[in-house]
């Protein structure tokens, strides 16, 4: 097993508060979180941590401080492989997906511009044929001036892993809002799972801040494992 931890920087950080309703989202914060995986220059500002965790089910967990106290936690797939960077440079790491290709702050920023330019939202225009969409790829490689070996077949191969890759979204959720907060129907702690308002569901943790204390920091974490002990659902 492979596991890094950096802190958010308050980029990440603003990043990683932002709501994931689609799956849209998701990409946007893991193409955001790469490059501070490949930078690993992390400084703790107290605002949270985030780790990357390679095994037989890869995932990414962000946990979200306030007033250093753990308020959110949630993860999804990591859909690439994690390696050490046998040369020594910028990165101590290396990301690729299954096939060896490595991904780099190049491929990141011509994904970044199809990103911004809504090719990669749920609800993307009908009117964007495919041979427009291969259009804008070259555009965008065009526009960052990249490396000859960065050509629109590998941009492709990596858009493809994005759309199809299986997030498996889970939260934790501190919420004590007076409005929101109710023992029945929106437990004060509580797992969400999914994004999408017909897929998502709701399930508590604990009734109170005292019975809390018994899910510890590596609860939610040892959940997302599944080496580790099986919980059970007491009803």
């Amino acid at each position: 097993m492979k596991k890094i931890k950096f802190y958010l920087s308050h980029n990440l950080f603003n990043a990683a508060n932002k709501s994931i309703r689609e799956k849209s989202d998701v990409i946007e914060l893991l193409l955001t979180t790469i490059p501070e995986i490949l930078i690993d220059d992390s400084v703790d500002k107290n605002l949270g941590f985030c780790e990357v965790i390679v095994d037989k089910m890869s995932r990414i967990v962000y946990t979200m401080k306030k007033d250093g106290m753990i308020y959110k936690k949630f993860s999804f797939a990591f859909p690439f492989h994690l390696k050490e960077n046998p040369d020594e440079g910028i990165s101590k790491w290396i990301i690729c997906d299954n096939t060896g290709e490595y991904l780099n702050s190049q491929i990141i920023s011509v994904l970044l511009i199809l990103f911004n330019e809504g090719l990669f939202n749920e609800n993307i225009s009908s009117d964007i044929e495919p041979l427009e969409f291969y259009e804008r790829i070259f555009q965008a490689i065009e526009e960052i001036d990249a490396d000859l070996y960065i050509t629109e077949v590998l941009i492709w191969h990596f858009i493809r892993r994005l759309f199809l890759f299986e997030p498996g979204y889970v939260r934790y959720d501190y919420d004590d809002a007076p409005d929101r907060c109710n023992e029945i129907t929106h437990p004060l702690h509580h797992l969400d799972f999914y994004f999408s308002d017909n897929a998502t569901m709701k399930v508590g943790v604990a009734k109170n801040n005292q019975d809390f204390v018994k899910w510890n920091e590596d609860a939610f974490e040892n959940l997302l494992n599944t080496k580790s002990p099986c919980y059970y659902l007491k009803i």
